[in-house]
Parts: structure tokens; sequence; C-alpha cells
């Protein structure tokens, strides 16, 4: 409604917006009264006056204003997520492409979204592939997304008729009230994912007019923003025990309460620009401390920086850090976060029994990566104005056609079967459990 106008034709009689007999004066508190000028406004009579209304001919538009603090910035002056995203599977799970899963919304006036989604490897057992639920995951959160950019950009056209426009005022007031948040977002995107399996989950989406980044994580997915060479902001896992996370399933298909979008982690993180988000499966985490992905972050922007735009830069850093993670992880003497958090389990598994204590003094379990998938989204903070997005968004495209494909395909090989898998959340942990434990 910002700056948009509505022009009384052939006016005659002159009334302040407090004081019109002619648009109700309760209507027009019901929506903010600081969005319209204090100036009167004119009206023409078509059929005269009964009791408070009055019959008028509109055409055109009225002037109105948003108050100073809630004014909109151009679209070149939002801030937007140029993002690139890269997947690289376990050595075991090359011919399948992995577990994870992840999907980029390009904001091409501004904002933007980025998720990853990690399979529960333990399906396995259970002859069920756990990238078909990580993949219906990010399809439909992307799907979401789209629907709902949609929705507002309808919202945009211009009303017909003065009735028209007072709907669309009270229709914006409400949308504004009730945003459309991650939750709602991960929420879409478990009930409509009918397929068995199930995977943990982050989600990020900007906010560019307000610079504001709404974070969802759900199990050990997470997310860091980094801020001129340290982390500013940062996820924190969700586990029920040491290698057991949070993760969200299709209910339909198991026979226990799994997590939902509701039990994750919810925050909001006022981004600047310049800023990077890296988003990624435990597989990047697990095998790289937070200084590590710093260090190779700014090593690899300043490299790519010398070559080209913001979107090469950013695939630059997503493919550094996901190549470095999987060289950390099949180093069987690398000193990674996982197996520091390893080693920490087993001695307060082995307190109290002195044996124990000395082979772990003597033999201490804090080295060896953890071989996994590693997903991997770099995503610069920076104005509509400097960005290059369209090469950006072409590959985003492109990426999710490839995720629809798979997702849509197991969704139908599900229904078709109308079978119901059983899959007890403990029991998909201790696989988990025992998978990583070799690993070491």
């Amino acid at each position: 409604p910002y700056g948009g106008a509505l022009r009384i034709n052939k006016c005659q009689h002159k009334y302040p917006i407090k004081t019109s007999p002619t648009i109700s004066n309760e209507l027009f508190t019901l929506l903010n009264p600081s969005y319209f000028n204090s100036e009167s406004f004119s009206i023409k009579s078509l059929s005269g006056t009964t009791g408070r209304k009055l019959a008028v001919m509109v055409e055109g538009t009225m002037r109105l204003k948003s108050p100073k603090s809630k004014r909109r910035k151009s679209n070149d002056q939002n801030l937007c997520l140029v993002s690139a995203g890269i997947s690289l599977p376990h050595a075991d799970k090359e011919a399948t492409g992995g577990e994870d899963a992840y999907m980029i919304q390009i904001g091409k006036n501004g904002g933007g979204a980025i998720g990853v989604a990690d399979g529960v490897g333990g399906w396995n057992a259970k002859g069920v592939n756990p990238a078909a639920y990580s993949r219906a995951l990010m399809h439909f959160s992307r799907r979401y997304l789209l629907e709902d950019y949609k929705r507002k950009q309808e919202a945009k056209i211009k009303p017909e008729g003065l009735f028209q426009l007072v709907l669309k005022l009270i229709k914006d007031q409400l949308d504004k009230a009730n945003p459309s948040s991650v939750q709602q977002v991960m929420n879409a995107a478990q009930n409509r994912s009918k397929v068995a399996g199930s995977a943990t989950m982050v989600l990020a989406k900007l906010d560019g007019s307000a610079g504001l980044l709404e974070v969802g994580n759900l199990g050990d997915a997470g997310l860091r923003i980094i801020r001129q060479g340290g982390v500013a902001d940062a996820t924190e896992d969700q586990q029920y025990e040491f290698d057991m996370p949070f993760q969200m399933a299709c209910q339909q298909f198991v026979d226990i309460q799994y997590n939902t979008a509701a039990d994750a982690n919810f925050i909001n993180i006022e981004v600047q620009e310049g800023d990077w988000v890296i988003a990624g499966s435990d597989g990047l985490f697990d095998n790289m401390f937070d200084e590590e992905i710093i260090k190779l972050q700014t090593e690899a922007e300043l490299r790519g920086s010398q070559v080209g735009d913001d979107y090469f830069v950013a695939q630059v850093v997503a493919r550094a850090l996901a190549e470095r993670a999987r060289r950390y992880s099949r180093d069987p003497l690398r000193r990674v976060p996982y197996a520091v958090a390893f080693a920490q389990e087993q001695q307060e598994e082995d307190a109290g029994n002195k044996i124990a204590q000395f082979f772990n003094k003597s033999n201490p379990a804090n080295l060896g990566g953890k071989p996994d998938d590693i997903t991997v989204i770099a995503a610069k903070v920076t104005t509509v104005k400097k960005a290059v997005l369209s090469a950006a968004d072409k590959d985003a495209r492109q990426l999710a056609k490839q995720v629809q494909a798979i997702a849509e395909e197991a969704i139908g090989r599900n229904a078709m079967k109308k079978q119901r898998v059983v899959k007890p959340l403990v029991s998909t942990g201790t696989i988990k459990v025992k998978a990583s434990n070799r690993d070491i």
C-alpha cells in the first residue's frame, strides 16, 4: 500500500479521514491510520447520503504513506543471499549420490533461502533409501517458498475500486502480522513428504528489507554466520544422546512419534552486507572445527574474488569447504570435532571403571575423521544492486528439478505400495552409532 494512490473523480465534498461519513471511520481505524496522509481527501456524492454512508465514484488512486520507520527501501538496497552448494557422498554411496540433499531459492528482489537435509542412514537396514526422504523435504520446502512468493506477488496487483483496495489493505496487515515463517516451511515440507525415512534438517530464510535471517534446525545439520573473521552466530545441535539426533519423518510410515518442525530450534539473526552464511550436514561440522571453517572460507573468498563475481566466489567457498571436510574425514590421524566428542562420551561411560580409564589415558580415542556424506552451502550476504543472481538462480532451478524428480518418484512408488514401514527411532539411532564406531 505504501506510495499508492486513489484518486476521487470530480471532487465536490471534502472531509478529513477521521470524520469522513463516506468510508466508515471504524473501517479505517481497523487499518493503521499512520499509513494515510493527514490531509483531507475529496469525494463526490452520486446518490446522496444515507445515515453515515455515502455512495461515491472512485477512479485512480488515493495518496497513501507509511511511517518513516516503515517506509520501504528500493529493491537494489535490499539484502540478498548469493548462494552455491555442493554435496559429496560417502565413498560407499557414490553410486546413489549419498543421502544428503540441499536446496537454494534465489530472491532476485532481495532475500532468498537455503536448506540442507541429512537422511538417517539407519533406514538402509529396512530396505529404505534414506535419500528419498531428505530430497522430498528439500523439494517441498522450496515449493512452499515459491508458492508463498507467488501469493505475495499476486497481492501486489493494483486493486480496482475502493472495496478491493480496503480488502487488500486488511489482507496486507494480516500478512504482515503473520509472515510465512521457517517453521511453517518446515512443517509444510514434513506434511507433504509422503516418503519412508527420516532426516535432520536446517533451513534459513532472509528478509532482505529488514536484514533478518530466520533459521530453524532440527538435529545435527547446522549453520554458521561468519563475520569479519569470527562466528557471529551459530545453531546448536539437538540430540537425544550421542550420535542420535532429533529427526523428522512422515508419521504414516512409522510406529512411534517422531519429531516435528515444532521441536526445532528457531533463531533470528541480524545480518550485514559482507556476512557469510555457511550451512551444512553433520559431515561438515563433524570433521571441521569452526576456526578451520573460518580460515578456509577467508582464503577461498580471497582466491575467488580475484577471478569472478560473488556467485563464483560462493561456489569456490562451498567446494573448498566440502573437499577439505572430505579429506579430513578420511584421515585416521586427524583430530576432528566428532572424534573429540566420541572420546568424551567414552570417558563418561567408563567413569568409575579404573581399567577402562587406564586404557583411555594410554590410548586416547580422539583422533580419526568421520567418513560421511558432506553437504555445504555457502551464501554471501550482499545487496541486490551488487549481486549477480541470474546464474545462481539458473543453477538453483536445475538442482530443484533433479531433486523434484527423485522426490516425486519415491512418493509415487510408496503410494503404489501402500505399505506401512515399521521403524522405531531408537533402532535407527543405535544402527547409526554402531556404524560411526567402526569408522572411528
